[in-house]
């Protein structure tokens, strides 16, 4: 079997690895359109022991090389390298595609200057860390868009001494993954680090003639010398709009198997939609976690389709400063928008016994069938790996009667005599006016 594997991010990289283990004594071929060194931030020593070892697996790994068509009828790819330039055509017999997506632009006047950019991945997280640390004409920074590539953006440009306005059109940061009480300790780190707040604000134009020199929002105008434009991503996959079936925001739509409309094509990663846990949604959930397990189900489904892929959670983390969040399911602020019903509650409390540090956590449930819904929590300590079992709580459809009646140990160097997690549900079941001692 002749399996091509399309895109080098963690869905292609993890459906190469998987192929790898499956089908040993398959021939596989994988492109990126990037050079792969530089995207992965290798050394070029790295790189070649890297080939070196795919090559003896039976991969070849192709980079600078865009697929620029999918001839499905003759299970065919038309791909265009940087040297020869003429395109060339390639045979598969199974295809995973993992072209992943491209940083959504800001359409407003001024929008082209030189000196804005836009971010999507590591290799544009790096290069702002080194225009931080070595361009000292990037004085004044403006970010617009407060998620996690924002944040880590403003974050960078703060650590450099710069004086960093960060700018979203929602009341908060991190307006799509916390609700308002777990955003606003994480909001008051932003400001005690000098980033100016300009939360509520919608960009209208960017100013400048030969150079962005400021950004005016419908409240104010603020001076650049740079700006990030960090406000989401769309599929990159206008190349396929004439062979696959998409979504109307350019999703590929996938069935449970990964499996596109087309025989022998599967699909994975941020192009695609899942379905969403908490509310069986089919939405763009664009994480590493979710990208790597599609590419798995995606090479078990390849002769067959055996494997369907479980409804995920968007169970995702971040540090931000001396903070330290985590977040999965649905958030009130996301139920209310989808008019879903969800009732919450909020606990702090010391992470263990032995440290006054203290960790907020917020469980969401259903008031009818106390399911569990959702839960964030924020905190200087690393309890982050805790909402993976809340994670698998959600899946499981617990409700807060059975996570407040869990077996979880106590020791005093690790916990306090009721855990964080059991503490909250504890509340959230007397909250309900249905708790029952265990």
């Amino acid at each position: 079997m002749k399996l091509i594997v399309v895109g080098a991010s963690h869905g292609g990289t993890e459906a190469v690895q998987t192929a790898i283990e499956q089908y040993p004594d398959s021939t596989i071929v994988w492109y990126e359109q990037a050079n792969f060194r530089q995207m992965m931030g290798w050394s070029v020593e790295k790189l070649v022991a890297y080939r070196k070892k795919l090559t003896a697996q039976g991969v070849t790994l192709v980079d600078e090389t865009r697929v620029v068509r999918l001839l499905a009828a003759t299970h065919q790819l038309v791909i265009q390298a940087k040297e020869p330039a003429t395109p060339q055509t390639v045979a598969y017999d199974k295809l995973i595609l993992s072209p992943g997506s491209q940083a959504r632009q800001l359409t407003v006047t001024g929008a082209t200057l030189p000196g804005i950019v836009s971010l999507r991945g590591k290799g544009d997280l790096m290069w702002l860390r080194e225009q931080a640390r070595q361009n000292a004409q990037l004085q004044r920074i403006v970010v617009v868009g407060a998620g996690y590539i924002g944040l880590g953006a403003a974050e960078i440009f703060a650590q450099a001494h710069k004086t960093v306005t960060l700018i979203d059109v929602n009341e908060q940061p991190l307006h799509g993954y916390l609700d308002a009480e777990i955003a606003a300790p994480i909001a008051q780190t932003l400001r005690n680090h000098g980033i100016k707040l300009a939360m509520g604000q919608r960009v209208q134009r960017l100013l400048g003639e030969q150079h962005v020199t400021a950004v005016e929002t419908d409240t104010a105008t603020y001076a650049a010398d740079l700006v990030v434009v960090a406000i989401g991503a769309v599929p990159q996959t206008q190349w396929l709009a004439d062979t696959l079936a998409l979504t109307s925001n350019g999703s590929v739509v996938t069935d449970a198997y990964q499996r596109t409309n087309l025989t022998d094509v599967l699909a994975i990663g941020d192009a695609t939609q899942v379905n969403d846990g908490p509310t069986q949604q089919r939405i763009t959930i664009a994480l590493a976690g979710n990208a790597r397990q599609q590419a798995r189900n995606a090479v078990a489904n390849l002769q067959l389709p055996t494997t369907p892929l479980a409804p995920t959670n968007g169970t995702s983390a971040l540090p931000v400063f001396e903070y330290k969040l985590a977040t999965t399911g649905l958030s009130e602020q996301r139920a209310h928008r989808l008019n879903r019903p969800i009732v919450a509650v909020t606990w702090t409390q010391p992470v263990t016994m032995n440290t006054d540090a203290t960790v907020t956590t917020k469980l969401c449930y259903d008031p009818n069938t106390f399911e569990i819904l959702g839960a964030q929590l924020v905190s200087t300590v690393d309890v982050t790996a805790n909402i993976n079992l809340v994670s698998v709580a959600i899946q499981a459809h617990f409700t807060i009667q059975q996570l407040a009646t869990a077996d979880f140990f106590f020791q005093p160097v690790f916990s306090t005599p009721t855990s964080f997690l059991k503490a909250t549900a504890i509340a959230a079941v007397k909250q309900a006016n249905q708790y029952r001692p265990a």
